[in-house]
């Protein structure tokens, strides 16, 4: 199916729209927690970024069980990247205050880890979001490790293919 250059960057702004004004709320949400200060998300700071995903592991209550990850992510994983990426991937509840984020993706020596954060997340649809969102970093791992060019694309793409349909 060959999507114009109009309808693509359409897309794209309307994804970038949402983007903006979801971090704004949260950032303006998450602010009231100031002290802690946010960790780097650049590759230079490992150390610091390593200790705030440390931090990310502790228990949460959520609105569906931790094992029910596993079933969403091979679910999307075959409906919406035609199971293209790494079957050695996990999916967890966090808490990822300290660094501000919604969710967060990890390459590990044998394996990658995505953490949705669940203060974040009150609903399974706001959370199966953030899902498809990682799901998106990824698939365009190897070419960018931001919300770029390449994760916008991806993004059209799936929400093209309906992975948002009943999301948002």
């Amino acid at each position: 199916m060959a999507v114009s250059r109009q309808r693509l960057s359409f897309w794209i702004f309307v994804i970038g729209v949402l983007f903006v004004m979801l971090t704004g709320a949260l950032l303006a949400a998450l602010d009231a927690d100031a002290k802690t200060p946010p960790c780097c998300s650049s590759k230079v700071c490992k150390k610091q970024h390593h200790n705030c995903i440390k931090s990310a592991h502790k228990k949460v209550e959520t609105p569906f069980p931790e094992e029910d990850w596993a079933k969403w992510y091979a679910g999307f994983n075959e409906q919406f990247f035609l199971n293209r990426l790494p079957a050695n991937t996990e999916v967890h509840w966090a808490d990822l205050t300290p660094m501000h984020n919604m969710g967060y993706t990890l390459q590990h020596t044998d394996r990658y880890e995505i953490l949705v954060d669940r203060e974040l997340h009150p609903t399974g649809k706001q959370a199966r979001g953030t899902l498809l969102h990682e799901m998106c970093h990824l698939r365009t791992w190897d070419k960018s490790l931001d919300d770029g060019l390449e994760f916008q694309r991806c993004m059209v793409d799936i929400a093209e293919h309906g992975a948002f349909e009943g999301i948002w």
